[in-house]
């Protein structure tokens, strides 16, 4: 059984925070043992802004992620496999929980579509942006096609991008506050 999320103090309508005044976002990582349930984490977080909670998981159809939805809140790693694309409309803002292993990140193999413009660009940060290495990066798979960020910016990670043998083109990007740029 792959671990589920409960989220609790929160109030939720299809993984989109509906209105209502901001609040504590109680995170309970449940792992089954022997048929029964454990809790391996427990994190609370204050949301300061209502938006999308995506939980550790593989994005499995294409999908589209709009300002509209922002700040989509990324908890643990989260893929784009293989022949799926995932679009990121100009003025998406995309906030990785913090975690102790660093384990929060994006893993591209499949798609990746971030084109934001200079008025609004797409903005990769961690949840609180105050300390750098909140996060681990963006991690695109050596075996991908030329990949374009444009109008990204990528802040408080551990590595900001990793690439290492896959070829990508940033285009008036930023690579702010984070341990190593990564490449």
């Amino acid at each position: 059984m792959s671990p589920r999320y409960v989220y609790t103090k929160t109030k939720f309508s299809d993984r989109l925070l509906v209105e209502g005044r901001p609040d504590t976002l109680k995170i309970q990582n449940l792992s089954a043992i022997a048929g029964l349930e454990a809790f391996a984490e427990v994190m609370e977080l204050e949301i300061d802004k209502f938006g999308t909670i995506v939980a550790s998981h593989h994005v499995l159809t294409n999908e589209i992620w709009r300002p509209e939805g922002s700040p989509y809140y990324l908890d643990g790693r989260v893929e784009i496999p293989t022949a799926v694309r995932l679009t990121l409309l100009p003025g998406t803002v995309v906030k990785f929980m913090p975690k102790a292993d660093k384990s929060s990140r994006l893993i591209v193999f499949g798609q990746l579509i971030a084109e934001g413009t200079e008025e609004q660009p797409i903005v990769f940060t961690s949840l609180n942006e105050t300390q750098r290495g909140d996060w681990d990066g963006i991690y695109f798979d050596p075996n991908l096609p030329v990949t374009t960020l444009k109008h990204c910016k990528i802040r408080y990670a551990d590595n900001g991008i990793d690439c290492f043998s896959s070829t990508l083109a940033l285009e008036d990007c930023e690579i702010a506050h984070c341990l190593n740029i990564g490449f």
